[in-house]
């Protein structure tokens, strides 16, 4: 019982300080701080893309770059009216993923953390990232809206 206590405590200690790097992150980088830290992030989810579980399924291959797969994130395709086909990844094409569960969101319920800031930025820059190196195509993700219950993502793929 001990140890999970301590776990806990470590855990809070753990999302306090994440918390902090979000808010210092954007104030010591400046106006610019959402761009370069999406394209940080782009480039080690480009290191982590050449090592990913090759697939042709977008969903799958975004699970996979994290351990617990949809445990950890889970998301689907969105379109408005309905009439727009899912992205074919050998193809390309662009469409809003409406994210549900991701660790920034219950960071940002638990403790208050800003959705839309430059965690958000890193963490789809190296989605992003990855998925170019898995599909072989450029991949561009931009928040759309982030907010307590969900975030709408746009994701363009081309050759």
């Amino acid at each position: 019982m001990e140890s999970e206590e301590r776990f806990q405590r470590e855990l809070m200690g753990i999302t306090a300080v994440v918390r902090i790097i979000d808010g210092a992150g954007e104030v010591a980088l400046g106006k610019g701080s959402q761009a370069i830290i999406y394209q940080a992030g782009k480039d080690l989810g480009r290191e982590k893309g050449g090592f990913a579980q090759k697939t042709s399924d977008l969903e799958e291959a975004i699970s996979n770059l994290f351990d617990g797969g949809e445990k950890f994130l889970n998301f689907e395709q969105w379109d408005e009216e309905c009439s727009a086909p899912l992205i074919d990844p050998v193809v390309g094409g662009s469409r809003f993923l409406v994210i549900r569960r991701c660790p920034l969101l219950t960071l940002s319920r638990s403790i208050g953390s800003k959705t839309g800031g430059i965690l958000c930025h890193a963490f789809h820059g190296y989605i992003a990232g990855a998925v170019e190196v898995i599909f072989s195509k450029k991949a561009d993700l931009r928040i759309s809206h982030c907010g307590p219950a969900a975030c709408k993502v746009y994701l363009e793929m081309k050759s």
